[in-house]
């Protein structure tokens, strides 16, 4: 049986990670690091990130991926379930709220004003995780190197699938990293 204080951990981390991810599960990451990482020390900057990967290439939200993971990880099947369940419980509840509200105020200034203020929130926690991620990553020359070559692609060939231009940069950087060492 998992230690009960793990799970209660996993719980209200993850209730107070859904509460606050306002735009979807990249502005939630710099918030799930810093609880994750620093405040609870269930995982290093380096776990975290690749957990993160991880979250990226299976389907499905990637703030719920991670909640899956790491508390399968710290707990086991419980930790699992109790994590999956708190990072959604609150953004299922806050949305049945906001359309209840909108639906009986979308005429209402303030309201509408609320809601514009917001969606202005979302890039700025989206930015955050960005730097985050970057002052984790970028170590080294070939870094930068790899994730310039990465970007300069991805927006030269706009008509190229983004599959293809994922599996092209991961090949790319295989091959410089292969290379220098």
């Amino acid at each position: 049986m998992p230690d009960l204080m793990i799970i209660l951990k996993l719980f209200t981390s993850f209730l107070v990670i859904g509460l606050f991810s306002f735009g979807g599960g990249y502005s939630s990451l710099s918030i799930m690091e810093d609880m994750m990482v620093n405040k609870y020390l269930f995982l290093s900057k380096t776990e975290f990130w690749q957990v993160v990967a991880i979250a990226q290439v299976t389907p499905g939200p990637i703030a719920l991926n991670c909640a899956t993971y790491i508390g399968a990880k710290k707990a086991g099947m419980l930790g699992a379930i109790v994590s999956t369940f708190s990072v959604i419980f609150m953004p299922i509840l806050l949305s049945i709220i906001l359309i209840y509200i909108y639906k009986i105020s979308s005429k209402n200034d303030i309201i509408r004003d609320i809601f514009q203020n917001l969606q202005k929130m979302i890039p700025f926690l989206i930015i955050l995780s960005l730097f985050s991620l970057a002052r984790d990553v970028i170590s080294d020359f070939y870094s930068i190197l790899i994730l310039a070559l990465s970007f300069l692609f991805i927006f030269l060939f706009p008509k190229i699938s983004i599959l293809i231009k994922i599996i092209s940069c991961g090949a790319v950087s295989l091959l410089i990293l292969t290379i220098v060492k």
